[in-house]
């Protein structure tokens, strides 16, 4: 193994975990999905939390029009 090359093990997440993930960053945004994706429409997330929910919301399942 070459000095410049780290290996570090790899582990996929499940359609669960990335629910889960999802739904609790729902819950500390304080937020429905249904009010995440109304800011997300606007271009205006109310908090760091909203903006961070949607990352991970938008990843699982993208709306095309948001």
């Amino acid at each position: 193994m070459s000095a410049s090359i780290l290996e570090y093990p790899i582990e996929e997440a499940s359609v669960e975990d990335v629910r889960v993930a999802a739904q609790t960053a729902l819950d500390r945004a304080g937020l429905t999905e249904a009010e995440l994706r109304d800011q997300a429409r606007a271009g205006d997330f109310h908090s760091l939390s909203a903006r961070l929910a949607w990352v991970i919301v938008s990843a699982f399942d993208p709306a095309p029009n948001v």
